[in-house]
């Protein structure tokens, strides 16, 4: 072997322990970066040179620096994260939805008895002013509840609204700067090195995406990741970036739908198409949970304005016509197609209103009789709304809007936790154990040094030659 081979193994050998000192340093750097994936260099031994004497090693060459990834977990990680946004965005949705709907004093179910029960104060005595009064004042009450019940989920919806717009345009940010990295990408193909800081740039934003929507990742031979949602829906082909919008319902303005337009072509999307991500988990409490809430809301709204109107009209009230007749009591409640967001007490009623007596031919005197008064009050035992009393439907939509966030808590625990847990087996193989880093720097170090060694020796015996020659 000659000087300059032994050279040539020392300079190899240098660079290639310069090559790990690098790497080992960016991932030093980098460990604390959301979405870095480990760097290590693959070398590989130079093939020997083969002489009269056998064959002689040539050193070391540095083939390439890759990441240290795992496709499977990584896809896991993005099913697993969007997931667990949808099922927690909905859980924090319910938690609202729960709240709105007091219970207890500030309930609808006791706001209603106390109406019942004012009736029976005015059937105790059915000429007293104060007791009637106090009549209008509950059913006022009432109608208040309704209505503050209801503009609490209108706030609610409105909430969703703002969420998915807002949803949809990180979305398309998102989206668009996907597409941007499959053509930087891309544009390294001829490159037998792969773009490794690109790649995980564009999985942590695959990632970020994830959360907002769910996504099916296809990888292409040029290197660009195209992403479909609903199962085949392109959402990213190449550097091509399709948008989403949000738009209100054609039937009902309050409410709002998600789009998503491909060469034209517009195809809305439910909860059950996009499947996880914040967009399903918000879709999903806008399109259930909030309309069977607010279904019931007004079915309580309907039920007792009917029947209360209807028994008011059954009887008499204190009022006489221009005749000197008892006039049939006047609707105590007004409704509309808005519902319970515009139940009111009737316009202009007055105490003189209450109809106290029934209408028998054998009641001359309404100021004496209270059998209508009776029954009204006993309304509060009657099934007035779908089969059911009041204040028993009230308590079934309690339950069911309990049950629904009992069964959302629960899902958003399971599913956080497999998230957590999906994540920490990615990170186990693409994080950056400080510990470790630290000692193949040290080994690193030793191996340039050794290096170098080799070179200072290759120069000694290069002037011996030179020496001997002269």
């Amino acid at each position: 072997m000659n000087p300059t081979s032994l050279l040539s193994l020392g300079a190899s050998g240098m660079m290639a322990a310069q090559a790990q000192l690098s790497t080992t340093g960016h991932n030093i750097a980098n460990a604390g970066v959301d979405g870095y994936s480990r760097q290590s260099v693959r070398a590989e031994t130079a093939s020997g040179l083969y002489s009269g004497s056998g064959y002689f090693g040539r050193g070391v060459e540095v083939r390439t620096v890759e990441r240290e990834v795992n496709g499977f977990l990584t896809d896991q990680v993005a099913q697993t994260h969007s997931q667990a946004s949808a099922d927690k965005v909905r859980n924090q949705m319910l938690g609202q939805l729960e709240s709105s709907i007091g219970t207890g004093e500030n309930g609808l179910g006791y706001t209603a008895t106390q109406l019942f029960n004012a009736f029976g104060d005015v059937a105790a005595e059915p000429a007293d002013a104060s007791a009637r009064r106090v009549v209008l004042e509950r059913a006022d009450d009432l109608a208040s509840m309704f209505r503050s019940t209801a503009q609490s989920m209108a706030s609610l919806q409105s909430g969703v609204s703002l969420d998915l717009k807002n949803s949809v345009a990180e979305v398309n940010n998102l989206t668009q700067r996907i597409a941007d990295l499959n053509g930087q990408v891309a544009a390294t193909r001829g490159n037998p090195q792969k773009p490794n800081d690109l790649l995980d740039a564009r999985d942590q934003l695959i990632k970020e995406l994830s959360s907002y929507v769910q996504v099916n990742r296809v990888e292409q031979d040029d290197g660009s990741m195209n992403l479909f949602v609903g199962g085949s829906q392109s959402l990213v082909v190449g550097t091509n970036a399709y948008q989403f919008k949000a738009s209100p319902d054609a039937s009902d303005t309050s409410l709002m739908r998600v789009s998503l337009d491909v060469a034209g072509v517009s195809r809305q999307l439910d909860s059950s198409t996009l499947v996880g991500g914040r967009m399903a988990g918000l879709l999903q409490f806008q399109d259930e949970d909030l309309a069977a809430a607010k279904t019931h809301l007004d079915t309580m709204a309907q039920g007792i304005t009917t029947a209360m109107n209807n028994q008011q009209a059954a009887g008499w009230s204190l009022k006489v016509d221009a005749s000197g007749q008892p006039v049939a009591g006047a609707a105590l409640f007004s409704i509309d197609s808005l519902g319970a967001l515009n139940m009111k007490v009737g316009a202009g009623l007055s105490t003189d209103d209450i109809a106290a007596s029934a209408q028998s031919a054998s009641i001359t005197s309404p100021r004496s009789n209270n059998a209508n008064a009776l029954a009204m009050q006993q309304l509060g035992t009657t099934a007035t709304v779908s089969g059911s009393t009041f204040t028993d439907y009230f308590s079934q939509v309690i339950a069911d809007v309990g049950v629904r966030v009992q069964t959302a808590t629960s899902r958003a625990d399971v599913s956080s936790s497999l998230a957590s847990d999906a994540q920490q087996q990615l990170g186990s193989v693409t994080g950056v154990n400080l510990d470790e880093e630290a000692a193949k720097l040290l080994h690193f170090q030793q191996s340039y040094q050794a290096a170098a060694k080799v070179l200072q020796v290759a120069q000694k015996v290069f002037d011996t030659l030179i020496s001997l020659g002269s």
